[in-house]
């Protein structure tokens, strides 16, 4: 009897010892996955606010003029390594898109995108995945207003990620 009884200790003394184990172990983990998801956080946060400060250097740099061509919206995607980018009027309407669609000049993306009324408002923003003006292909935008002497609000442009 004396035996059972000390089996039964010793086998619960160890089915406590692996439970506090596996419960040490799992904490261990979920403090990890915390702190990795805080880092992650921060260098998110911290990329999108310097893609924020390039997007309006490039924007004041190449678009900032009186005039601005297709060839300088080529050049202000081309800077920021963009497929596309969109300059709109302080209305929302399209001056110049690159690449270049037909009908696309002129038509009003801030009523058709959420990201470009935050825009047109004077907010940068970061759209949902949203399907891009001229290509139609699924892309994530940053729309960063800047003025010009031509009143524009651009460049609007899009990155897919």
């Amino acid at each position: 009897m004396v035996a059972l009884a000390l089996w039964v200790a010793v086998v619960a003394g160890t089915v406590f010892a692996v439970d506090r184990t596996q419960a040490n172990a799992h904490r261990a983990v979920r403090e990890r996955f915390d702190v990795r998801a805080t880092v992650a956080s921060r260098f998110v946060e911290a990329w999108v606010a310097e893609h924020f400060r390039r997007q309006h250097t490039v924007a004041i740099n190449l678009l900032g003029g009186t005039v601005v061509t297709d060839e300088d919206v080529r050049r202000a995607a081309l800077a920021l390594e963009y497929p596309a980018a969109i300059l709109l009027d302080a209305e929302g309407r399209v001056i110049q898109a690159v690449p270049t669609k037909p009908g696309l000049v002129g038509t009003d993306l801030a009523a058709q995108y959420a990201h470009l009324r935050a825009a047109v408002a004077g907010d940068r923003a970061i759209s949902s995945v949203v399907l891009s003006a001229a290509e139609q292909r699924p892309i994530v935008a940053f729309a960063v207003p800047f003025d010009t002497p031509a009143g524009a609000i651009g460049p609007v442009a899009a990155a897919n990620l």
